[in-house]
């Protein structure tokens, strides 16, 4: 059903339909933020089917299904796009979310097993998850899963080009690069590009996701704690610098312990998909499938640290 929360953000919601025992009361709330295009038509057919199916199986409680219109194509006409959510305004959302959503609070919600939120976004939808991880207090995110993410590096300004400031439409549209050039082209997506997009705003460094202790970790006495932050990159991303990304996502942030002197290297769970371009893995059937094993072998893997969970604190 459609909802719009108080600050006036507009979602789609699933509600859990197992039995609360079946649920065991602690699934995270799964929040999707879709990318450019023509908004969730896109997922329809492949992506949402296998997010229903983390459902199915209580891997996550309800599903929501963030809507942004300022860069989603809109033929008729006949909604009022704006320029999306302000940082206040998405904060008060996914509060409200949780709130009416999510898990039971219990005693020790300040620990980040019992968050109340999975946080998923793909393509332009990763800077409403960047954004998220920078603004959100502690105790609201569980995880955070990035599909072709846009957000990386953004400090770098052949990155912010790529997917900014590209070529026209090329005609006639034979090409799938031809159709992306037109959907980007359309009048209020572009603006909303070319004049409401600030690479500051939306840029993500690894160590925002490790303020929220969203980074796994090794240390050099053998222990660990399961990563909270997925990242897929597709192999042909034609969209930012893919070497660049990936190179510094690869890179551990090295930090000391809080409560003892062990080196620990926090870290993000990297997947790079061969012989994939940009799109394909919520597109292409047999990519989302091997994604979604991801991520659900990811939400399995939380509370298997052997040891506390430590990040770098200013």
């Amino acid at each position: 059903m459609s909802q719009t929360s108080p600050s006036g953000l507009k979602y789609w919601l699933r509600e859990h339909t197992s039995s609360t025992e079946d649920l065991s009361g602690n699934a995270p709330v799964a929040v999707f933020a879709h990318g450019m295009g023509i908004g969730l038509s896109s997922y329809m057919f492949t992506f949402l089917p296998e997010l229903l199916r983390l459902q199915r199986i209580s891997k996550v409680g309800a599903v929501v299904l963030l809507t942004q219109p300022q860069v989603s194509m809109d033929p008729l006409g006949i909604e009022n796009r704006g320029w999306g959510p302000t940082d206040d305004e998405l904060v008060e959302t996914l509060k409200s979310i949780a709130s009416a959503h999510g898990p039971p609070t219990k005693p020790d919600h300040a620990s980040i097993d019992s968050a109340p939120l999975l946080l998923m976004g793909h393509s332009y939808g990763s800077f409403l998850c960047a954004r998220a991880v920078r603004q959100c207090p502690s105790g609201l995110l569980r995880g955070v899963v990035f599909l072709d993410p846009l957000c990386f590096l953004l400090h770098l300004h052949h990155v912010t080009e790529l997917f900014c400031y590209q070529d026209q439409p090329v005609w006639p549209l034979t090409s799938e690069k031809s159709i992306a050039q037109l959907v980007r082209n359309e009048r209020l997506t572009s603006t909303a590009m070319r004049r409401h997009f600030r690479w500051y705003h939306n840029a993500l460094y690894m160590e925002d996701l490790a303020t929220l202790g969203l980074l796994g970790h090794r240390n050099d006495k053998g222990g660990s704690q399961a990563t909270r932050s997925l990242v897929f990159i597709a192999e042909n991303d034609d969209k930012f610098a893919v070497p660049k990304v990936v190179a510094y996502l690869k890179k551990p942030v090295e930090c000391e312990g809080i409560d003892s002197k062990l080196s620990i290297d926090l870290v993000a769970d990297l997947v790079v998909m061969p012989g994939t371009a940009h799109g394909d893995v919520v597109l292409q059937a047999e990519e989302t499938r091997k994604a979604f094993a991801k991520i659900e072998a990811l939400i399995d893997s939380w509370g298997s640290s052997t040891v506390c969970p430590k990040h770098c604190e200013d």
